[in-house]
């Protein structure tokens, strides 16, 4: 009874502040839009257009020019375009220079090395070392040297001619770029629905200020209440308005946007009141390590936007793996893999409940031993 008593009369308190329950949802309704709309021609399907090769071919023997007729083949010609450059140096300039994509680098005893059974290469050089394209060159080749290898390593066994047969490399598929492809307005209406979420955490935070510290702090910590039922009353009066808050942006991109937010709500729901849940919770364990009202919301302005951003939520992505210790990461990844089927749901539903946990048992131990309770 004692929790249900706090839970009312702090929603009670909670609504009464109507302009920043206004603003949690206006704000990343506008968000939502301009991005959906800046950014729709970067989600627009694409073909992989033309590959611009230059080759320098500095091999005393016939396998550079074997290479060649290689890439010339008319299974590439479609894509790939090639141009023969014999000075090394202007090719390099072509590739820097922007005129070429990627530079074939071929040099003077790579057929005799190959003979020999020496270390050799062939050199592929781009100014973007992670283009798609650069990717494309340096699979060709390494079938068409892999076949190469195996030639010549079966002549060392085996001197006779040995016998192989030529095959397609590439098989073409038509596809079709309709269905349930993710377009700019869903993508942001996931990451920025998530972000509300996380915003969760200035919504607890203020609350734990205005009732657990000062004047009210005192009256609190004299009445015969355990810390612990506070604490959680606190934490779900916060956790009810973020899940009001992150309903109605859900609901809004939905019948007002046309966002895909899948075919199941109760779902999305779930996922909602899971991320209120770890938002409100963030907030409160921030409140108490930083246990200064003057720095917590500079910290929660900054630490928000940055896991938004780290966790791929502007612009999609990877960080080196470190997207996976933000929490937006899982909500994000538990209603795209729910929507379009690209995942498992379970998994990210799991690390969820993880921090969930880690997160409520971190602010109930340091809740305890500060002064404040």
């Amino acid at each position: 009874m004692k929790f249900l008593s706090i839970l009312k009369y702090t929603m009670i308190g909670n609504l009464r502040d109507f302009k920043s329950i206004l603003s949690y949802i206006l704000f990343p309704i506008i968000l939502i839009m301009i991005l959906g709309s800046a950014l729709s021609a970067a989600f627009a399907p694409t073909n992989i257009g033309d590959i611009q090769v230059v080759v320098t071919n500095e091999d005393d023997g016939e396998t550079g020019d074997k290479i060649i007729e290689f890439l010339e083949d008319d299974e590439f010609v479609d894509f790939l375009h090639l141009t023969k450059n014999d000075n090394l140096e202007d090719a390099k300039s072509e590739v820097n220079e922007g005129n070429q994509d990627v530079l074939v680098y071929i040099n003077k005893d790579y057929s005799q090395k190959l003979e020999d059974s020496e270390k050799n290469s062939v050199e592929i050089m781009s100014i973007n070392e992670s283009d798609y394209k650069v990717t494309i060159v340096n699979q060709i080749l390494e079938s068409y040297i892999s076949g190469l290898n195996t030639v010549f390593t079966s002549l060392e066994y085996d001197p006779t001619n040995p016998s192989y047969e030529m095959v397609d490399l590439v098989d073409e598929q038509p596809i079709t770029v309709e269905g349930n492809l993710p377009q700019a307005i869903d993508f942001y209406v996931v990451t920025i629905l998530v972000m509300v979420l996380m915003y969760g955490t200035a919504v607890s935070a203020k609350e734990f200020e205005n009732n657990l510290k000062g004047e009210m702090g005192r009256r609190i910590r004299t009445a015969p209440l355990r810390s612990s039922t506070v604490l959680l009353s606190k934490l779900a009066a916060s956790v009810v308005i973020v899940f009001i808050q992150g309903t109605i942006v859900a609901a809004i991109s939905k019948y007002a946007f046309g966002a895909n937010l899948g075919d199941d709500p109760m779902f999305v729901l779930s996922i909602i009141l899971l991320g209120a849940i770890l938002g409100c919770g963030l907030g409160i364990l921030v409140c108490l390590l930083v246990d200064d009202p003057e720095k917590v919301g500079g910290v929660l302005t900054i630490l928000v936007p940055v896991m938004t951003f780290l966790s791929g939520g502007f612009i999609g992505g990877s960080f080196m793996g470190i997207e996976k210790v933000m929490p937006n990461y899982y909500l994000q990844n538990a209603l795209f893999n729910n929507i379009y089927g690209s995942g498992s749901v379970n998994m990210s539903l799991a690390y969820i409940f993880i921090y969930i946990l880690i997160i409520l048992i971190l602010a109930l131990i340091i809740g305890r031993r500060r002064t404040a309770w």
